[in-house]
Parts: C-alpha cells; structure tokens; sequence
C-alpha cells in the first residue's frame, strides 16, 4: 500500500517513530493504523541534564589528577568538584524517588 501525505507530516511520523520501541517504520505504521497502544520512549529533561554535568565534572577532575602533585589551589579545586558532584548525585536520587520523569509512557494513537 502507498500513501501521499505532504513531506511536514511525513517528517513528523518519523521523529515519532524515533522515539517508539519499534525495529522499523512499516512497523510503526501498522501499529497506528491499527488503533493500538503504541510503546513511547521518554527522556527526562533532569537526568540528561545530570549526565551532562557528571561527564564535564569527571572530564575536570581527571584533569587534575593528571597535575599531581596537588597544589593547594588545585586540592581546593578537587574539594569544590566533590562537593558539587555530591549535590547532583543528591539530586538525581530525589528525581529517581518521583518516578515521574524516568517512566515510559504509553501513546494511544
């Protein structure tokens, strides 16, 4: 079977089929085109947000590692880092404890 539809919609099928638990298009489509629940993947704003902070916090503190011996600007430095890390790690826990944000949803179409 094919169908015309304009190339905006079409656009909009495949970013949402991006985000869905199927292995193809055609997939998808028939899912829709079935009526049934369709399986969405959602991302949560808070913990991509986190990763984000944890790479550059890991990528920083490696660097100092690399100047040992420690001065003592860079020992503050460490000190600063750890305490910043503990704070997000506190944070997440606090997102995780929600559940509202790391759930996956599901899409009725």
């Amino acid at each position: 079977m094919r169908v015309k539809m304009p190339l905006s919609e079409y656009e909009h099928l495949v970013k949402e089929y991006g985000n869905t638990t199927y292995r193809s298009l055609t997939e998808y489509i028939r899912k829709r085109l079935s009526g049934k629940p369709v399986a969405i993947f959602y991302r949560s704003k808070s913990f991509d947000e986190f990763i984000d902070e944890a790479i550059s916090l890991r990528a920083e503190m490696e660097a100092i590692r690399k100047d040992q011996p420690l001065s003592k600007e860079n020992e503050e430095r460490v000190i600063e880092l750890m305490k910043r890390v503990k704070e997000k790690i506190s944070q997440l826990v606090d997102i995780c404890l929600q559940k509202s944000d790391l759930t996956r949803g599901y899409h009725a179409s």
